[in-house]
């Protein structure tokens, strides 16, 4: 990723990606082929490879960032993950 935007301003350090945490129970997704994690605020779309002994229905711990809000109403929030723990 660079630190310049299309027309050569210079992000502010401001906009640099934020890790979050989430907790939850690891869900199928609406749409085929992703897992989401049901949380007290809604669910949550997991994106990208992660390795895990999580099985579905199991309370977890996501480490992640958060990806940009889908165009369509189809798909949830979701998190580009980079850590999944079962709790």
């Amino acid at each position: 990723m660079s630190d310049v935007q299309e027309f050569g301003e210079p992000l502010p350090s401001s906009d640099a990606l934020t890790t979050v945490t989430r907790r939850g129970k690891l869900m199928p997704a609406r749409r085929g082929g992703v897992l989401e994690l049901e949380t007290e605020e809604g669910h949550v779309e997991l994106l990208g490879p992660f390795a895990s002994t999580a099985e579905l229905g199991d309370e977890v711990e996501v480490v992640g960032v958060p990806a940009p809000e889908p165009q369509t109403t189809e798909s949830a929030p979701g998190i580009l993950v980079q850590h999944v723990r079962k709790l």
